[in-house]
Parts: structure tokens; C-alpha cells; sequence
């Protein structure tokens, strides 16, 4: 087998497979291992999707400055990424009624829109 020869491939999937153990059995008992574990996945991922929100928009506004017809195509994914930013961003920085409708909305975006589409991406 590859794996087994190739630390390239092996390493990642031991460090992978440690760490979600120890997730694992953070679960079943508490312990400082695992709860710093899942606090380093959670900063991990912000950065990701910070970064990709950064991608979508470098890309589409690349596509914006192009002449061509589709340059239409991409204020769609501009304008979704940022109203849904400001829509995640906003009850940290609001108080009151303006926080609590915020948070109804971002909950609404995620259970209507992000969910159904998550589960329908593994199709392509």
C-alpha cells in the first residue's frame, strides 16, 4: 500500500486520526485535550471561511473589471457574500431588538438556504 510508504499521505491521517479521537472521547468525558482540540478546529475553519469569503470576492470582481457579457453573472455571488457576511456580523455589534432580528435572520439563512444547499453538493 501507498499509504503506508508515503509520510506524505501518513502523517496527516495519523494527526488527523489522533486528534479526532481524542474529540471523541471528549465527548463520552470532558477533558482539557479535547475541548482545546475542538477550539483550534473552530479558528481553523473562521480562517477558512474568511479566506474563501476573500476568494469569491477577489474572483468576481476580476470577472467585473473583464469586458464580456457575464460580467452580470457575477454580482449575484458579490452580493450574497455580503449581505450574508453583514447578516453574521451584525448581532455582535447590535444590541437589543436590531440583535434579536438579526440572529433570526442568520438562523433563517443557514436552516434555509445553507443547509439545503450543503446537502445537495456531494451530488456534483
Amino acid at each position: 500500500m501507498r499509504l503506508l510508504t508515503d509520510p506524505k499521505r501518513l502523517l496527516p491521517l495519523l494527526v488527523g486520526s489522533v486528534a479526532g479521537v481524542l474529540i471523541l472521547f471528549s465527548l463520552a468525558q470532558p477533558n482539557p485535550a479535547g475541548d482545546g482540540l475542538i477550539q483550534i478546529v473552530q479558528i481553523i475553519v473562521a480562517v477558512g471561511l474568511f479566506f474563501g469569503l476573500l476568494n469569491v470576492l477577489v474572483v468576481h470582481f476580476r470577472t467585473l473589471r473583464t469586458p464580456g457579457g457575464e460580467r452580470i453573472y457575477s454580482l449575484g455571488p458579490i452580493l450574497a457574500a455580503v449581505i450574508a457576511f453583514a447578516v453574521e456580523i451584525t448581532p455582535t455589534f447590535a444590541s437589543g431588538d436590531v440583535a434579536q432580528l438579526a440572529t433570526r435572520l442568520a438562523t433563517a439563512v443557514f436552516t434555509y438556504i445553507y443547509q439545503p444547499l450543503a446537502t445537495t453538493s456531494w451530488l456534483y
